[in-house]
């Protein structure tokens, strides 16, 4: 009798294990998905899925190739490496269950960007580094902070004495807020752009553009500062801008 029951526990055991071995991403997706995940269409396994068309909270993603860790879907928790290509994003980042929401870690990617500031437009990229950052379910700043650097400013201030600016800096979690403090220039002028964001909020960047006394600026870049809607003063320009969505 022990027999037949180690034998009968022994197929459920191997059935068991089968059936999580090759269940289909989907399904697997159904059972423990991230919150806010969509998608046109998924395939592979639990081990290796990849999804099309994805996007999450409404960001389109493109397609996504995703490796969770067992261990931790077997536990009902999330851990798993995701590559990125596509869509707004390339690169890749792993993700796992925080208290306060979600922790990603080893962030190596690159979006695009597409808005504007006040009334120029920020057409170029935004690589985003973090080695640990933990966001809130609603899309807040618990914890941590990421890099930012980008030629988004290019088109628009590529007259700047010849040199397209390269606007970088930390953003950083401060009280569920994303805190920017970002610099770039060149040998003309130089870009301080700081700032405070919430989800639901307006991104309000307070924007101050400093010169070189004895460096005479291009009568286009003064333009093109004052039609962004900075207000000249002795030292350079300043004010407050609004950054659309990118």
């Amino acid at each position: 009798m022990m027999r037949l029951r180690t034998l009968v526990a022994a197929g459920v055991l191997a059935f068991l294990v089968s059936f999580i071995a090759f269940m289909p991403a989907s399904v697997a997706l159904s059972i423990a998905g991230p919150r806010g995940l969509a998608y046109a269409s998924a395939t592979g396994s639990l081990w290796q899925m990849t999804l099309s068309d994805a996007a999450i909270a409404g960001v389109p993603l493109g397609t996504l190739q995703i490796e969770p860790s067992a261990v931790a879907f077997l536990t009902g928790g999330m851990d798993a490496d995701i590559s990125f290509s596509g869509g707004d994003f390339s690169g890749r980042l792993t993700v796992a269950d925080a208290e306060a929401g979600y922790a990603l870690t080893d962030v190596r990617l690159v979006m695009d960007s597409d808005g504007r500031i006040g009334r120029l437009p920020l057409l170029g990229a935004v690589a985003i580094n973090s080695d640990r950052i933990v966001l809130t379910d609603q899309g807040g700043c618990a914890d941590g902070s990421v890099r930012l650097r980008s030629d988004m400013l290019a088109r628009s201030f590529g007259n700047m004495g010849g040199e397209a600016p390269i606007l970088a800096g930390p953003v950083r979690c401060d009280g569920g807020a994303f805190v920017y403090g970002l610099e770039g220039g060149n040998r003309v002028a130089v870009l301080k752009a700081g700032g405070r964001w919430q989800p639901g909020q307006p991104l309000v960047l307070d924007v101050v553009v400093t010169t070189d006394k004895g460096t005479p600026v291009p009568s286009d870049l003064q333009s093109a500062l004052e039609f962004a809607g900075l207000r000249a003063e002795p030292d350079g320009w300043r004010g407050q801008l609004s950054l659309d969505s990118f």
